[in-house]
């Protein structure tokens, strides 16, 4: 799921995902992947799990059956174009 906050605060979209993580009937069955130290703390505190970003793509990865080396061709598919 993709959410917008709208709010053009520097924080807003990780605000925005305490907000949905406080709003779960069981916190610590939610898993937020992340490698933002700050956010990672916040919603740490409210007893959920927490990932990393890295995590996150090797997940993807392994669904795929694809390699999840750091410097494996198959992650730039997650990367942004480069112009130029």
């Amino acid at each position: 799921t993709v959410l917008h906050t709208g709010n053009g605060r520097r924080n807003g979209a990780d605000d925005r995902i305490v907000e949905l993580v406080r709003a779960l009937p069981h916190w610590a069955t939610s898993l937020v992947y992340t490698s933002d130290a700050e956010l990672r703390d916040r919603v740490h505190m409210l007893g959920a799990q927490v990932a990393g970003a890295r995590a996150l793509l090797n997940e993807i990865a392994a669904l795929r059956g694809t390699v999840t080396h750091p410097s494996s061709p198959s992650l730039n598919k997650y990367a942004a174009p480069t112009i130029g």
